[in-house]
């Protein structure tokens, strides 16, 4: 009897850790090596969506929005894990957060703002864009929130949640919305095909029957109080012959890395000063750029998967000598 194999469902996540890099990919999902390290923008991120989520689902309800209830549980709700699975779980307070990030939580940015002042700006302003936005568009009634969907696409199942869908009663048309809590706004280039939105659109598009030209698609950015339109026009034929490269790759085992200045904030990469345990010894191909050193050499240039024995044992004898050294220094 074949063994049976479980079907890989393809989140955007996923699909944009193999466009980034096709090494990360292989380690991560290929090989089990899930190095999941705590960040107070994760973690800030993941309690600002639980607020947001419940102001959408007051509004599609049609019910008052009970903003002290929700500002009581921006500063004080726990709700820990029971699983590495759990997705309702992990939702912490800001009160909880100050003491678990207690210097980082006010350290300004590169802008000077720090989470504290993003915070306090949020509570006192950005917690009632969302209704004022739903006023100030009369047409528009809020359609879903977290909203789970499983499509296929090629012969792939696509998997994920939609934070925000709103309907146009007017027109008939459907506005899709990412929340991010970055600090700063998209640069242009990042707007023109971004991965995520092709992924939603396309199973948007799939379950409603809604043809690609009724679906907008907006990152909205609460820290920042504005929203980004995403997706210039024929972003949705480029996103699928991106998606098509993506598999093709996937299909092929094709993991040749990327290195570039983001390995300097890879688990998998050693000069990143804060990498986790699980991370080291397993990516000998990485940047060599560092904030102090911005230059373009990487430790070692990819040869193929026949090679990567050979290139791993010279990366962890270097890793070795440079430890030596370093104790002779600290001597």
């Amino acid at each position: 009897m074949a063994e049976y194999k479980k079907p890989v469902k393809y989140s955007y996540s996923r699909l944009n850790v193999y466009n980034s890099c096709a090494w990360k990919y292989k380690l991560s999902y290929l090989d089990g090596h899930f190095v999941n390290v705590d960040s107070l923008a994760a973690d800030l991120g993941t309690t600002l969506h639980y607020i947001e989520e419940s102001i959408a689902r007051s509004l599609k309800n049609h019910e008052e929005i009970n903003y002290d209830q929700l500002k009581d549980e921006f500063y004080n709700i726990n709700i820990p894990k029971t699983s590495p699975y759990d997705t309702k779980g992990g939702v912490y307070g800001i009160n909880i957060l100050k003491e678990k990030y207690k210097e980082e939580f006010y350290e300004p940015d590169d802008n000077g703002v720090s989470y504290n002042t993003k915070v306090e700006d949020y509570l006192n302003f950005g917690i009632y864009r969302l209704e004022n936005y739903i006023k100030d568009n009369p047409g528009l009634e809020v359609y879903d929130m977290e909203k789970f969907f499983s499509v296929t696409y090629n012969g792939y199942t696509l998997s994920g949640f939609i934070d925000r869908i709103f309907y146009n009663k007017n027109t008939g048309k459907y506005i899709v919305e990412d929340i991010k809590t970055k600090g700063k706004l998209f640069k242009d280039a990042e707007l023109v095909t971004p991965l995520q939105f092709v992924v939603y659109v396309y199973a948007l598009h799939t379950t409603l029957n809604v043809p690609y030209e009724d679906i907008e698609c907006f990152y909205d950015l609460p820290f920042c109080q504005t929203k980004q339109k995403a997706g210039t026009p024929g972003f949705m034929q480029r996103g699928m012959k991106k998606l098509d490269e993506i598999f093709t790759g996937i299909d092929a085992g094709n993991y040749e890395p990327n290195p570039s200045p983001l390995c300097h904030w890879c688990n998998f990469c050693p000069t990143n000063p804060n990498q986790p345990e699980a991370g080291k010894n397993l990516c000998p191909y990485y940047s060599l750029w560092t904030r102090e050193n911005k230059t373009h050499a990487v430790s070692h240039k990819w040869r193929g998967m026949e090679n990567h024995e050979s290139i791993m044992n010279h990366e962890l004898k270097k890793q070795a000598q440079n430890k030596t050294e370093e104790e002779k220094i600290e001597l």
